[in-house]
Formats: structure tokens, C-alpha cells, sequence
């Protein structure tokens, strides 16, 4: 009986140490990607924000000129009445 128990828990043992060296090589690969992923993210910054400086450059300099212009709200109410 002793051998059984002794077979079993070396059987035991070299499975646990098994299952911890894939757990460790798994773990490793995840940091490595997940640095790989930062790098990418932070070049990809970079060139979308070279080429959109540019093109926000180039537009003028006011904050103003971009996008759709507002109404007043005087004006929305003299539409809206009208109606």
C-alpha cells in the first residue's frame, strides 16, 4: 500500500511541476506581448498624430473654424416659431 501511495505522489509531484512550468512559460509570453502591444499602440500614436497635426496645422489657427458653426439661441427660437 505504501508503494501505491508513494507512485501516486510522485505522479502528483511531476504533474504539479509540469503544470508550473507552463504556467511560467505562459505568463512570460503574455508580458512579452502585452510589451509588443504598448510598443505598437505608441507608434501608431505617433504617426496618427503626425499626420493629423498636420492636417489641424493646416486648417488655421483658430479652434472656431472647425466643425459645424452654432446658432444663437435667439436665432433657434425665431426658427422654431416660424414653423
Amino acid at each position: 500500500m505504501a508503494q501505491v501511495m508513494a507512485l501516486r505522489n510522485e505522479k502528483a509531484r511531476k504533474k504539479k511541476e509540469k503544470k508550473e512550468a507552463e504556467q511560467a512559460k505562459h505568463k512570460k509570453k503574455l508580458e512579452e506581448d502585452e510589451q509588443k502591444r504598448k510598443a505598437r499602440e505608441k507608434r501608431e500614436k505617433k504617426e496618427f498624430w503626425e499626420q493629423e497635426g498636420r492636417k489641424r496645422k493646416a486648417d488655421g489657427s483658430g479652434g472656431d473654424e472647425r466643425g459645424k458653426k452654432r446658432r444663437s439661441r435667439k436665432r433657434r427660437i425665431e426658427y422654431d416659431e416660424s414653423d
